[in-house]
Parts: structure tokens; sequence; C-alpha cells
């Protein structure tokens, strides 16, 4: 799922930081023009807007399948312990009937 691509964006993300200082180092050995690390700042800057954006729709979607989840456990949890208060209750009126 989800959760297998991950180590991949951040390689990915990591990549893109780790470029963009390999430039900035060139461009103080006067190896790159401040323009073209300009360019790979901007699309690392991207990468690394795209990768929050990712982690924070991959946080929003888990906490609604976590909401989602519970909700649907603790209903389940609520009919199961209502049938079994109602079957409690039905022994007891047989002995109260005995």
């Amino acid at each position: 799922g989800i959760l297998q691509t991950y180590p991949d964006v951040l390689k990915v993300h990591e990549g893109a930081v780790g470029k963009a200082k390999e430039c900035q180092k060139l461009q103080d050995d006067a190896k790159m023009t401040p323009q073209e690390v300009k360019d790979v700042m901007l699309r690392a800057d991207v990468i690394s807007y795209g990768t929050v954006a990712e982690m924070n729709h991959f946080q929003q979607e888990r906490v609604q399948d976590f909401k989602y989840m519970m909700q649907k456990y603790l209903q389940e949890q609520i009919s199961f312990y209502k049938k079994l208060t109602g079957k409690l209750e039905e022994a007891l009126q047989h002995y109260n009937n005995a």
C-alpha cells in the first residue's frame, strides 16, 4: 500500500536536498552560476513542498480511517453487549419464575 512507497518518496526528497547543497558548494567553487543554483533550489523546493503535502494528506487520511475504524468497533461492541445483557435478563427471568 501507501506505506511501502514512503521510503522511496523520502529518498527522492533527500536526494533533491542533497543535490541542492551540492550545487551550492559548486557555486562557492565557481563551477556553477548563481542562476543555475537558483534553478536547482527551486526544483528542490517543489519536491520538498510536494513531499510535505503528501505527508499531510497521508496524515489526514490516517486520522479519518482510524476514526471510522474506532466508530465501527465501538458500535459493534455496544451491539454485542446489548445482546449479552438481553440474554442475562432472560436467564434472570427464568430464575425469578422458578
